[in-house]
């Protein structure tokens, strides 16, 4: 994960957490999964279980948002986050995983930023 990037969304988003990593690690597996360097004027559109510290990681990495439908909250969502990239219309489902030890907060986050996408989300073709 970039550190501009992250240093980006602690601006945004107020402080360093994991959620907010969390959030620019679904970004990150989002790009990959649809191979993108970038996601431009609503081309993706994410649903959420709900509006939390996750959410402001994806807005900052791929300009989603509330007010123009791109970011959407749904809590009866049955996986963590879904993504729909429009231009191919294809639909996948983040499902995130367990830590693989227990840890504590930093030591999370470090995790976090250093595993692979695979290594913190479950990928489900939809």
């Amino acid at each position: 994960m970039d550190n501009k990037l992250i240093e980006k969304a602690v601006e945004f988003h107020g402080h360093k957490c994991g959620g907010l990593l969390l959030g620019l690690k679904a970004a990150d597996t989002a790009l990959e999964i649809f191979n993108r360097q970038a996601f431009v004027n609503g081309e993706i559109v994410v649903t959420m279980k709900k509006k939390a510290c996750p959410a402001d990681g994806m807005t900052v990495s791929l300009g989603v948002r509330a007010d123009n439908n791109t970011l959407k909250f749904d809590e009866g969502l049955a996986y963590d986050i879904t993504l729909f990239d429009i231009i191919e219309e294809k639909e996948v489902a983040l499902r995130r995983k367990e830590a693989p030890i227990e840890m504590s907060n930093e030591d999370y986050m470090n995790y976090i930023i250093k595993a692979p996408n695979t290594a913190i989300y479950e990928i489900i073709e939809l």
